[in-house]
């Protein structure tokens, strides 16, 4: 949390007053990192903040769908940045391996009909 971020919180709790929160609001975090003696975990904890993550909801239905055979692990890997080897390795860690369907799903002719318009394609004036 940002000093400033603090200086509110704790004025709006009743805690400081609004000009000693406001002089509070003013100092700048590397500062008080380095007064305190936390700098290096500043350090680390900006660069962590500036690393980039998928969105959480995203990841954990992509591997609902690794784990239905439906999604790849390269898939995953992507959305996380990181090499399909570890995506397989973590997931089979905790015994997520993708399903393999039955092939009595695919009975072609439980398949539906499907009714495809190509007439678009062809060129107006011209015969196919």
């Amino acid at each position: 949390m940002s000093p400033a971020i603090a200086a509110i919180a704790m004025r709006e709790a009743g805690y400081v007053p609004s000009g000693l929160a406001s002089e509070w609001g003013r100092t700048p975090t590397p500062q008080l990192a380095t007064r305190f003696g936390w700098s290096d975990q500043y350090e680390a904890l900006q660069v962590d903040s500036n690393r980039l993550r998928a969105p959480q909801g995203l990841v954990s239905r992509a591997i609902a769908g690794y784990a239905e055979g439906v999604v790849s692990a390269q898939t995953i890997a992507t959305l996380r940045g990181v090499p399909a080897e570890r995506i397989v390795h973590e997931l089979e860690g905790i015994g997520i391996v993708p399903r393999v369907p039955d092939d009595r799903e695919f009975e072609p002719d439980e398949l539906p009909d499907i009714d495809v318009d190509l007439s678009g394609l062809e060129d107006e004036g011209r015969s196919p």
